[in-house]
């Protein structure tokens, strides 16, 4: 709802967004109650997904030229994925946040709650006809809780089993094999289900909060002929980081023994990580455009600035801190000390020219630097010498961390052929230097004993090239049609921050020497649409109410996920004859070369949007249908290596048995098999209903404009 609160002075904006789901998943599991401990009750969240949001603003205009504009906006989710967390995007391989070991229990699974606070005031003023300029002032605040369901951090006392377990449950299945036990004086029971079903609860507890303070102010000056243009400008930003992690936070909670007494510790869970930092960044950017005969030429320059905050620069001359040696001198002599903060900067170019080439065809160039700060737990974690997270191979901050930097080039040609025809064809390349990744390095930690610690350094890089071609065909002023397509590959040494540490804790070693394609490559995307529109006219094909409609169909083809290939290793020894015909043994390819070496089966699917217009009154109510997934197709998000697709679908009530000697439903190694369950078997079966991207999804509205 929108309008004037005071004719030509003052007016208001408000607007408020509620969305409640359970998602795809909800046939498989959804809690009872969805509970968070910073959300009193349970009336905002009735469902298994929960988003409210809410907008206000005021625009005060003081004259023509001149206004001032304050907004509020705040938000709350709560829900049970896990990708909540994942803070960075880099630091983990795009999957589904659905967490599967608690389908028996999801009342003792996390719950992520998140609020956010956005507000903002901003002053806009036009001196002159040829320049202007904005002023901003905005807080940004936000939270973000997981917890067990709502429970709290950490019991008052333990008296029961905490750790989510798969159990065997009572009356538990005796293991038979050709039509009986195989020793009938000593009978074996089959593992549990794989899901947890002890009553534990999830074993994180995490709370942090970031408040951002942010000044911006830019300046834009025009020729008197628009020949040129200049924009000029600053942001500073303050920023306030809280950060508390603990892993199975009831380790060292007080235990009652047997004999009545009560154990104490001082350890904060398994492991933890807290600290509270305020660093500063900010940058000076001002950008030329100039326009000659066709010609259009920017050129700009963003020079940044940052400081990690004193949190790190007080650690770094503390002994007593563990900062590699090496770290501090580095600290010391790259940063520059200015205002009690030591700082450091980079200067960022960036071009950009269009120019004819000939009549209704124009090359275009694109040269430019960005840079993405580090995630602040890569620099600040573990640096306090008394609060040690003692953990085999636990995080160790980098206080002289940089930012990844990525230098992009583009080139294209755009040709309209005739006035329906236009074909766009691009080239770009994409290079990503300092890349964040782990090294293991050695450090003596509080009490002197040497440990090893994952290490955050900038010694990776990556690289994406491919070519971008687009038409655009128009018929009459009914029909429009467009189809683009991309070839591309991506490489590096590591495709996410954490590769190099998974490598460490599978292999007991780091090597990441080898450039291979990177996980999240597409080699090739192609989307298609057409949209057909019916005005006011006559009924379509004489039928009637089929006209003042809107019908939008698109499709989509990409290659699917990256996976590495796996190698046969013959069959596992058969429990009862001990012959070696029991399940099919596949192993991950080891050799660095074969990692993300191979593409899944490809994604394709179909989105439909119709909307119909019906005059009410002096307006138009439009009735709209959305469907996602047209056609139900099933693209796999989670792989199975061995045949290159998600695990298939398979009914309620599936005799797994008798699917023995299909190579449709071999696994990894590792892997729980359902066909080949034996006293020996662990592990989640490969059911997860989240490895196919969201079935077909319908979604009516109504929009009425007055």
């Amino acid at each position: 709802v929108g309008g004037p609160v005071v004719r030509k002075k003052l007016r208001f904006f408000t607007s408020a967004q509620v969305e409640l789901e359970d998602g795809f998943t909800r046939r498989t599991t959804n809690p009872d109650t969805l509970r968070s401990s910073i959300v009193g009750g349970t009336t905002l969240l009735p469902r298994a997904s929960n988003r409210w949001n809410g907008l206000g603003k005021l625009t005060y205009e003081f004259r023509p030229g001149l206004r001032l504009t304050g907004a509020v906006q705040q938000s709350l989710t709560v829900n049970q994925n896990t990708r909540m967390l994942q803070v960075t995007g880099n630091d983990a391989i795009v999957a589904p946040g659905f967490q599967y070991a608690f389908v028996l229990q999801p009342d003792r699974a996390n719950t992520y709650a998140q609020r956010s606070n956005l507000s903002y005031v901003k002053l806009t003023h036009n001196p002159t006809l040829r320049s202007f300029y904005d002023l901003q002032l905005s807080r940004l605040f936000t939270r973000l809780r997981a917890d067990a369901n709502g429970r709290d951090w950490r019991p008052g006392v333990i008296d029961a089993e905490l750790d989510p377990e798969s159990i065997v449950e009572y009356p538990g299945n005796i293991y038979e094999a050709n039509g009986g036990p195989p020793d009938p004086n000593a009978l074996f029971i089959l593992p549990g289900p794989g899901f947890f079903n002890n009553g534990g609860i999830a074993t994180r507890w995490h709370d942090h909060f970031a408040e951002e303070w942010t000044l911006r102010g830019i300046y834009t000056l025009f020729a008197r002929d628009r020949a040129w243009r200049l924009d000029a400008g600053m942001e500073h930003k303050r920023n306030d980081y809280q950060w508390i992690d603990v892993v199975r936070p009831w380790v060292g909670a007080p235990i009652v023994t047997a004999s009545g007494d009560t154990t104490r510790s001082n350890r904060l869970g398994a492991s933890s990580d807290i600290w509270r930092v305020q660093p500063q960044r900010g940058a000076l950017f001002s950008t030329g455009q100039v326009r000659y005969r066709g010609l259009i030429a920017n050129l700009g320059l963003r020079y940044e600035y940052w400081a990690a905050g004193k949190y790190v620069d007080r650690l770094v001359e503390n002994p007593e801190a563990p900062i590699l040696d090496e770290i501090r001198e580095s600290y010391r002599s790259g940063t520059a000390s200015i205002l009690g903060l030591r700082w450091k900067h980079r200067l960022l170019p960036k071009l950009r020219v269009s120019f004819p080439v000939q009549d209704n065809q124009v090359l275009y160039f694109n040269y430019g630097h960005s840079t993405q700060q580090p995630h602040p737990t890569f620099v600040y974690t573990g640096l306090d010498p008394f609060f040690q997270d003692r953990s085999f191979f636990a995080d160790l901050g980098n206080p002289d961390l940089d930012p990844e930097v990525d230098i992009s080039y583009e080139i294209g040609l755009k040709s309209q052929i005739t006035a329906d025809d236009v074909l766009t064809v691009t080239g770009f390349w994409r290079d990503k230097f300092d890349f964040i990744t782990v090294e293991d390095v050695a450090i003596r930690d509080a009490s002197g004993r040497e440990t090893v610690r994952a290490f955050r350094v900038n010694g990776d890089f990556a690289r994406v090239r491919g070519l971008e071609a687009s038409y655009l065909k128009r018929i009459g002023r009914k029909f429009t049609g467009q189809v683009s397509a991309s070839i591309s590959k991506a490489t590096g040494l590591s495709s996410t921050n954490n590769d190099a540490l998974q490598q460490y804790l599978q292999n007991g070693g780091i090597d990441n020497t080898v450039e291979t394609p990177l996980a999240w490559d597409r080699p090739y995307d192609v989307k298609s649409s057409v949209t057909y529109t019916h005005g006011d006219g006559p009924s379509l094909l004489g039928v009637p109410g089929l006209r003042r409609f809107r019908v939008y169909l698109s499709t989509t083809v990409r290659a699917g996920q990256r996976y590495t290939p796996v190698e046969s290793g013959g069959n596992q020894r058969n429990p009862v004859t001990g012959e070696m015909d029991w399940r099919p043994i596949y192993r991950t390819v080891q050799a660095p070369e074969a990692r993300y070496s191979k593409s899944g089966r490809p994604w394709w699917w179909f989105d439909l949007n119709a909307e119909r217009r019906i005059r009410v009154g002096k307006n138009d109510l439009a009735v709209s249908l959305e469907v996602t997934n047209l056609f139900n197709q099933d693209n796999s998000v989670i792989i199975n290596p061995v045949t290159g697709r998600a695990y298939p679908r398979t009914d309620a009530g599936t005799d797994f048995t008798a699917l023995r000697g299909n190579a449709d439903y071999d696994v990894l190694e590792g892997v729980r098999d359902p066909r080949y369950e034996d006293p020996s078997t662990t592990g989640l079966p490969p059911l997860n209903p989240a490895r196919y991207l969201p079935q077909r999804h319908i979604m009516f509205g109504l929009n009425y404009r007055f």
